[in-house]
């Protein structure tokens, strides 16, 4: 009985898939935005991160109902949480950067009626973790954050402060080395989401409630020490 020719090439075909399967995965492992970070020995584990001077920019946008007429409003924001922001560990699959602290200024914001919010914070809410899970083979990001808007002059629901869950979309941009021992990153944040006002006011000016349907986009760069 002849044995089937496929029968003896079916191992070595086997071996030549695996192979190349092996080599496209370590390919795309080593060219993915986060190579830099992945060569580095778990023993650098977990670094410090940081920011330093206007490492992160963004606008911000209002649509909102105003006086019956649909607005959209703009203003700019930019990082003033200088020095240590979290630390960043490493697992298996996934990078998690635990923030500690991040706080952005907004510029004031005109209104039509000639009303001004004047600067308002946005910081990170002090009581439920706030991380990023950023994939080591791909770079892809999955987003939990949680903030605190501060509006000294503005009222929203009776309150100064209003709170923002954020799972927005988030991209990792790259990673690179800038000396021994320091890395520098880069994230493109997009984040939407909205906010049911039942009374707000500025300057003590009621104006009418309504839902206000918000978005920013912000780019940030964040330095990696890591241990030595």
């Amino acid at each position: 009985m002849h044995r089937p020719w496929w029968r003896g090439a079916l191992p070595g075909a086997i071996g030549v898939l695996a192979a190349a399967a092996g080599a496209a995965m370590a390919a795309s492992v080593s060219s993915s935005p986060v190579a830099a970070l992945n060569r580095l020995p778990a023993s650098d584990f977990p670094a410090i991160v940081s920011r330093g001077p206007a490492d992160e920019v963004g606008t911000l946008t209002f649509q909102m109902s105003f006086s019956g007429s649909a607005i959209t409003l703009t203003a700019s924001a930019s990082d003033v949480s200088l020095g240590r922001v979290g630390t960043l560990s490493r697992n298996s699959s996934d990078f998690v950067l635990r923030f500690t602290r991040v706080r952005d200024r907004v510029a004031p914001i005109k209104l039509p009626d000639g009303l001004t919010i004047t600067s308002q914070t946005i910081a990170l809410d002090s009581t439920p973790p706030s991380t990023l899970h950023i994939d080591r083979r791909t770079g892809a990001v999955t987003s939990n954050l949680h903030w605190v808007v501060d509006a000294p002059n503005t009222l929203y629901n009776g309150s100064h402060t209003i709170k923002l869950p954020d799972k927005g979309q988030r991209r990792f941009v790259s990673s690179t080395q800038i000396g021994p021992g320091h890395y520098r990153f880069h994230v493109i944040s997009k984040w939407h989401g909205s906010v049911v006002l039942m009374s707000w006011s500025v300057a003590g000016h009621t104006l009418p409630g309504g839902r206000v349907t918000l978005a920013a986009t912000w780019s940030s760069y964040y330095d990696l020490s890591v241990k030595q």
